[in-house]
């Protein structure tokens, strides 16, 4: 089904029902490129939809599925994105401010100089994402899973902000920090 872009909006703006029905049926990736998003999103499909420079503020998408959603260039503040299911997702470029991420899947997640400040990533699953270039500032990372994760020159991190991160031997650490010695961390 190929809609229009305005389409998509009133889709967007209306039923939930509507719109995972929309997304479901598209044919053509589902942009919601510059827009300004806020408010409940809960029960909403948002697999493979285009956030491109969109401003995302006090919304929260807590359990929505954003499998392979773009996040690119997009600023998401006060947001809440607890347990949702962000399976390859990418954030190059994006800008993340006080939000939570806690227990979200961001499995094979693309976060390459994504910049997260005063963020909450507790239990979240990283396994197999590739965070090279991004910074972490005031972030709590308490449990996240690292397995198999690049965080290559990551900024913001130290191995006390880990030490309560779950990772193995195939989790790849910016070379200025020592893995942890806590049970979990198995490097």
């Amino acid at each position: 089904m190929n809609v229009s872009q305005e389409e998509v909006i009133k889709r967007f703006r209306g039923s939930v029902d509507g719109w995972n029905i929309l997304v479901r049926n598209a044919t053509t990736k589902i942009s919601l490129q510059g827009l300004t998003i806020s408010g409940p999103q809960a029960g909403r499909d948002f697999t493979g939809v285009d956030f491109f420079r969109a401003r995302i503020e006090a919304a929260d998408f807590s359990n929505c599925i954003l499998h392979y959603s773009s996040f690119g260039g997009a600023t998401l503040v006060g947001s809440n994105f607890s347990s949702a299911d962000l399976f390859e997702s990418r954030f190059r470029a994006t800008t993340i401010e006080n939000c939570s991420f806690a227990y979200a899947k961001l499995i094979s997640a693309k976060m390459i100089s994504a910049k997260s400040s005063s963020t909450d990533f507790s239990g979240a699953n990283f396994r197999a994402s590739d965070l090279s270039g991004a910074s972490f500032s005031n972030c709590n990372l308490n449990g996240a899973n690292l397995r198999g994760a690049n965080l290559t020159k990551v900024r913001g991190l130290t191995t006390e902000s880990i030490n309560f991160c779950i990772g193995d031997g195939t989790t790849t650490l910016p070379t200025e920090i020592s893995p942890p010695k806590k049970l979990g961390f198995l490097l």
